[in-house]
């Protein structure tokens, strides 16, 4: 049985931002491509929806966007721990059981709350995007007695969260299950679920005021009703910024698997704590 090193929170942190800042420029070249697919989903829905896009609609697309997702971060995870000249600079060519992997591993981790979500958006009013509180009590009974869901919505997402830095392994052709997680993360939960948490809003935090400085600074410019040139340069900066955010989150899972498994290129992994 082997002992699992301890996580600092301080030290996962500054390692995090230390990898984004310092491989900004390999951030833009693998993002690239799967900004441009993502575009060209919101663009798409755009195009086809007659009016505002209804929530089941957009769900879709959101689930479709996991594909250019798995790109980006397939690439990113191999640009953080394997480096140049093993990692490509180059995203979103092709799909391999990278991918695959990534994907798999995400809807085990991650699936609760997706399927929740799912119900709530298949049941949610083609009209209702955002909701107030007054539209949540305008909703119908049954609606809203999903409303017990969210709890367990909530807690599959952190314990979600504390799994995730097991969706490394894929990116670097290491068998992985959810369970490994588990186990490597034995000691260190809090500090591994944690810092996810704590990073995922802070991008969540960052992409709201850049976004709208982004729509204001846009609007500024071309005006507000200048049609599908405005839409296409607002959601070329809006996917950027939210690929920044999830390359955030996937720099700190890259630094606790590699702390917790003892990963390096070409050896075997510390074996989990029993």
């Amino acid at each position: 049985m082997s002992t699992p090193p301890p996580l600092h929170f301080p030290d996962v942190m500054t390692q995090t931002f230390r990898l984004c800042f310092s491989n900004i420029r390999a951030f833009f070249d693998l993002a690239l491509i799967p900004t441009i697919i993502s575009v060209a989903l919101m663009l798409g829905l755009r195009l086809l929806s007659d009016g505002p896009a209804s929530p089941s609609t957009m769900g879709l697309v959101k689930l479709l966007d996991l594909i250019p997702t798995a790109m980006f971060a397939v690439a990113w995870y191999r640009w953080l721990l394997l480096g140049p000249p093993q990692a490509s600079v180059v995203a979103g060519l092709g799909w391999s059981a990278r991918e695959t992997g990534f994907l798999r591993e995400f809807l085990v981790i991650f699936g609760l709350p997706i399927v929740i979500m799912g119900i709530f958006l298949t049941q949610m009013p083609d009209d209702m995007i955002v909701l107030t509180p007054n539209d949540v009590r305008a909703l119908p009974p049954e609606v809203r007695a999903l409303g017990i869901l969210v709890p367990f919505a909530f807690v599959g997402a952190l314990i979600g969260m504390r799994l995730s830095f097991g969706l490394a392994a894929p990116a670097v052709d290491e068998t992985w299950r959810a369970s490994m997680a588990w186990r490597y993360s034995k000691g260190n939960a809090m500090v591994s679920l944690g810092t996810v948490f704590v990073v995922t809003v802070i991008g969540m935090i960052g992409e709201l005021i850049l976004a709208g400085l982004a729509l204001a600074i846009v609007r500024s410019i071309v005006g507000p009703g200048s049609g599908f040139g405005a839409a296409l340069i607002l959601s070329l900066i809006l996917a950027t910024i939210s690929y920044f955010k999830l390359a955030l989150v996937a720099a700190t899972q890259a630094v606790i698997f590699r702390q917790l498994t003892g990963w390096r290129p070409g050896e075997a992994l510390r074996p989990p704590p029993a």
